[in-house]
């Protein structure tokens, strides 16, 4: 299996291509919901190292205490990233919010035709499809409701530290939210 892509001279696109289905798939999820990836400062090493101790508790084991991975980044300096992919809750209902808006002005005009031609199975059929992604998005808005009280409006969902030289990026450690997985 390989775990590199050559980048030089490709787009988006063609890169997408040279994945996995799956990866594929899940990289579009991750846009589609609005995942971000941000840089973290020496200072917020604690979040990494919450997503480290789940990683953990996962799989029975352990490995450096917080310290180890402060002291990673103050060797290597601007070479060592802490990456943190994380959600922002309220913007991600913001988007449902606009794509419920859209399915129900979608359906106002079905339902006129509807009232022109009420044999239409042309939009019968669509008027169904319409109100299942209406159910699916009203569901969604819901599960993002309880997770916002749950957990709050942002969740960290996985966490890395790299090292970075001129030509190649070495993956060190990582920890994920079993929770969101």
């Amino acid at each position: 299996m390989d775990f590199c892509i050559g980048l030089k001279d490709k787009d988006e696109n063609q890169l997408l291509k040279e994945m996995e289905y799956q990866t594929r798939r899940n990289i579009k999820k991750t846009i589609e919901i609005g995942v971000k990836v941000e840089d973290l400062s020496i200072e917020e090493t604690n979040r990494f190292y919450k997503l480290f101790q789940m990683a953990e508790e996962k799989h029975g084991f352990h490995f450096m205490n917080e310290d180890y991975f402060k002291r990673m980044q103050e060797i290597y300096k601007d070479k060592a990233k802490l990456k943190i992919a994380c959600i922002d809750l309220n913007e991600y209902q913001d988007k449902l919010k606009i794509q419920l808006l859209k399915i129900e002005n979608e359906m106002m005009t079905v339902n006129r035709a509807l009232n022109e031609n009420p044999n239409s199975k042309k939009n019968k059929s669509k008027l169904n499809q319409l109100n299942m992604q209406l159910s699916s998005i009203n569901n969604r808005i819901s599960k993002t409701e309880e997770l916002i009280l749950e957990d709050g409006p942002v969740l960290d969902l996985a966490a890395a530290l790299f090292i970075c030289t001129d030509d190649e990026v070495y993956y060190l450690s990582s920890g994920s939210n079993p929770k969101y997985n």
